[in-house]
């Protein structure tokens, strides 16, 4: 239990990310690199069959964790010895975790089922433990951890089970712990986040996947004969991700004023956070088959083609949420840099379509710069409230 001397976090009013979360971010990102790594492997010109599902099956449940981290130490943080050393245990689990993120599911199966009940477990414990703190919802501790415990056994029984059944059972598991917070939330049993601290932890996770991005970058660098294809591969990356921290973060801050779409649980910003963080560890892979371009074209093209629609899928959904004021503007311009995209995948090879989808990307800015973003200061300027 948290120390009475010591009050939550969430009750101040200027609140930061501890050096601890920093510290858990970064042990996070071994095993989110892992994950990112499988779609840099190309034999014979082609991904390994099954992959394109593996992808994001294999890192859901990881970004989950990150996400029942951040909700609970948003909540019940008091940066306290028993807060430390719950996630410096997580940590501990997440390495363990790491280690059999491979491709080779059904041998390592076993051993990561176990690994995310732990988990899973840790948490359940953590929520049972730390229900107080917020008047109004005194049981919403209880009620999650107990939440969270069911889906975990839910998900553990699956190794009673032959494969493929056995996945099913386990995802059925995640999904309902994925529901859980909905139908809280329904219920008007769920407390407001601290929203300014749980933008910022999503933002500080964005930041180290556009990191994934620049590893890419470097990484494809190592040993590759320097030509005309791999200079303009190299520069076209590296705009690539420069224009993506602009689209993401230029008025990123504005998500934590008065919720998302009205709501302060975060579901509504934190839900589509999986799918920008799919979209670049996606785009993170375009850049490097860019660089070495042993990747079938057409498998070039559509990993390319989805990278950019599930990033701004997952991006453009808290913004059309949160500013009424702007949504017509955010379908036509996410129309017009998708469809740039679409273009991008029939030019003749995987350096050309890099350099499409960043030139998509670059009037996406622009467009924003010149219709979104004064519209947008014109009505928060003015008092007016997203829908």
């Amino acid at each position: 239990m948290p120390s009475p001397k010591r009050p939550l976090r969430y009750h101040a009013g200027h609140r930061n990310a501890t050096w601890l979360e920093l510290f858990f971010d970064l042990v996070f990102v071994v095993v989110v690199g892992k994950v990112t790594h499988l779609l840099a492997h190309e034999h014979h010109h082609h991904l390994e069959p099954g992959l394109w599902w593996k992808f994001p099956l294999m890192l859901l449940p990881v970004w989950w964790i990150w996400m029942l981290h951040t909700a609970w130490s948003n909540l019940y943080d008091t940066d306290g010895k028993p807060h430390r050393l719950a996630s410096l245990f997580v940590m501990l689990q997440m390495v363990v975790l790491s280690t059999v993120m491979v491709s080779d599911w059904e041998g390592a199966y076993p051993l990561f089922n176990a690994s995310y009940f732990g988990l899973r477990l840790t948490f359940a414990v953590l929520y049972l433990t730390h229900g107080n703190g917020h008047d109004g919802f005194e049981s919403f501790g209880r009620e999650r951890g107990f939440g969270i415990l069911i889906a975990a056994l839910v998900s553990l029984s699956s190794a009673l089970w032959d494969a493929p059944l056995r996945y099913g059972i386990f995802y059925l598991g995640v999904a309902l712990d994925l529901l859980h917070p909905i139908l809280m939330r329904r219920a008007k049993k769920i407390p407001a986040l601290h929203l300014d601290h749980f933008v910022e932890r999503m933002g500080l996770l964005i930041i180290i996947l556009l990191g994934e991005s620049v590893i890419s970058l470097s990484s494809g660098l190592s040993d590759v004969e320097w030509n005309g294809d791999t200079i303009t591969a190299s520069l076209t990356g590296a705009v690539l991700i420069g224009a993506t921290w602009w689209i993401y973060f230029d008025r990123y801050h504005l998500l934590a004023r008065a919720g998302v779409g009205g709501a302060r649980d975060g579901l509504t910003l934190g839900y589509p956070h999986f799918l920008t963080c799919l979209g670049l560890s996606i785009m993170a892979n375009t850049i490097f088959h860019a660089i070495h371009p042993g990747l079938d074209r057409h498998e070039y093209a559509l990993m390319g083609l989805a990278g950019m629609a599930i990033f701004f899928l997952g991006k453009q959904v808290p913004y059309y949420a949160r500013f009424a004021m702007v949504r017509g503007n955010i379908l036509i311009n996410t129309g017009i840099t998708l469809s740039l995209s679409i273009a991008a995948t029939f030019l003749p090879d995987n350096v050309s379509i890099l350099i499409g989808l960043t030139v998509a990307l670059l009037v996406y800015v622009a467009l924003n710069y010149f219709h979104v973003i004064p519209k947008l200061r014109a009505s928060l300027e003015g008092g007016v409230e997203a829908g």
